[in-house]
């Protein structure tokens, strides 16, 4: 996963206040400096803290849109899931010229759920904190069916166009924009480039026929389509059903 350029802030900013320094050998040493009250503040570094945080604070108090409930995940789908890879799969299609059948997402790379009221950009930078970038494969529909398996086996994870069941563990009655699966035909699939890299152990994304990177940060993508709406309500549509 990238780090952006906020986290690198708050890494510097944790640099400043470690009160003892360590050998490069992991021994213990005595600090030669101790950062506290009693150290005079530098005048230069004040100034310039003081600037970033109210640029950055004014910035991120921007209200984005509205959210007219709680959004948070859960499984075998959830509203905040259902949101994020409607987006991915969506705006992957715009950025392809092309329809993209289908968008898989990772749980493990996100932060905050969302509560009904203002969505904010620092709640959105708080959501997606990484820098994971736009990916679509192209896939076999044998290997679409081996990911409904992996997806099943998980209880659960946050997908566009895939409607199946869970029965056992195994993925049934699955179909991608209400067409059953065709086993021979090549289907899109969006995801991030974290999960399309191996993060999150869906192997069957690693056996893909072509793989498409765009440098677009999936945050700005997900910032930007939520800027379209003046409001936004949570919803779930039974696209993954337990038996």
């Amino acid at each position: 996963m990238r780090f952006n350029h906020l986290t690198i802030l708050l890494l510097f900013l944790l640099l400043l206040s470690c009160t003892s320094q360590e050998k490069l050998t992991g021994v213990e040493a005595e600090p030669f400096y101790t950062i506290d009250e009693s150290l005079d503040k530098d005048e230069e570094i004040e100034a310039k803290l003081a600037s970033w945080r109210e640029i950055y604070g004014e910035e991120m108090d921007r209200r984005v849109v509205e959210a007219l409930g709680n959004f948070h995940f859960g499984k075998p789908e959830s509203s905040l899931g259902n949101l994020t890879a409607d987006m991915l799969r969506y705006r992957a299609s715009h950025e392809m010229e092309r329809f993209v059948h289908l968008a898989l997402i990772n749980r493990d790379g996100f932060g905050i759920e969302f509560r009904e009221g203002p969505i904010t950009l620092d709640h959105l930078y708080q959501f997606m904190p990484y820098d994971n970038t736009l990916v679509v494969l192209e896939m076999p529909g044998s290997k679409i069916a081996k990911l409904a398996d992996e997806i099943a086996s998980r209880g659960g994870v946050p997908v566009s166009g895939l409607r199946m069941m869970i029965n056992n563990g195994r993925a049934t009655g699955i179909l991608v924009n209400s067409e059953h699966l065709d086993p021979e035909r090549t289907y899109y699939l969006a995801t991030s480039s974290y999960v399309a890299g191996g993060g999150g152990g869906f192997d069957s994304l690693l056996e893909h026929n072509t793989r498409h990177d765009f440098d677009l940060l999936i945050r700005d993508l997900f910032i930007d389509h939520l800027r379209r709406y003046r409001e936004v309500a949570p919803e779930v549509d039974l696209r993954i059903r337990e038996m």
